[in-house]
């Protein structure tokens, strides 16, 4: 929620849905929520901007999320997902991703085409790196990464600095020299470490 305000100055950087508007952080907030596929199979489908699946016992996403072409905010952490869900990346105008306490190790590099994502919550999943091409994301206001197995970043995430402004890498083995490194990357980013650790990576 603290970031909704301040993220309020950068909307505008946002793309234009094809099928919409996209909506303002703050309307985001406000606008209804859908916690199960079938209440939301039952509305207009340009009228569903936001899902809430988590802790729904998932293993799986079902293949109508899709329909939902005007999709803004997607929770589904607290589930049981072993690889990140590709069908995801077909919701082109996702803006805010809560994937958190999964057990998935990895993400699609297809993820990168999410390109009005400003907030992408990873925390508490195996996920070790980042995806090569992780600069598309030209929006991304907020980063997650809490208690994740990350110990290196691609060089590319300092096309990101001006736009970036959170990093959460608490409860991460990150050395000191790798910390030193992304800051200078990111000279722009607040970034939340833990105490650096003697890894030798």
């Amino acid at each position: 929620m603290k970031y909704f305000f301040l993220f309020s100055f950068f909307f505008p950087l946002l793309s234009a849905s094809v099928f919409g508007q996209l909506l303002s952080p703050n309307q985001l907030d406000t606008v209804k929520k859908y916690t199960n596929i079938q209440a939301a199979l039952k509305v207009d489908s340009l009228q569903v901007y936001k899902l809430d699946f988590k802790n729904k016992n998932l293993r799986e996403l079902p293949g109508e999320i899709t329909k939902f072409k005007n999709l803004q905010y997607l929770d589904i952490s607290k589930n049981h997902f072993k690889k990140f869900p590709e069908i995801i990346c077909q919701l082109e105008n996702l803006q805010v991703l809560y994937v958190s306490r999964n057990k998935f190790d990895s993400l699609p590099d297809c993820i990168c085409n999410l390109k009005n994502l400003w907030k992408l919550d990873l925390n508490n999943t195996n996920v070790y790196e980042l995806p090569k091409n992780i600069d598309k994301l030209k929006n991304l206001y907020t980063l997650d990464l809490w208690g994740t197995h990350i110990a290196d970043f691609p060089d590319n995430i300092q096309y990101l600095k001006e736009t970036l402004k959170f990093i959460d890498l608490r409860v991460v083995a990150i050395n000191e020299k790798e910390q030193v490194r992304l800051k200078s990357l990111l000279p722009n980013t607040t970034i939340y470490f833990s105490k650096s650790c003697n890894c030798g990576y």
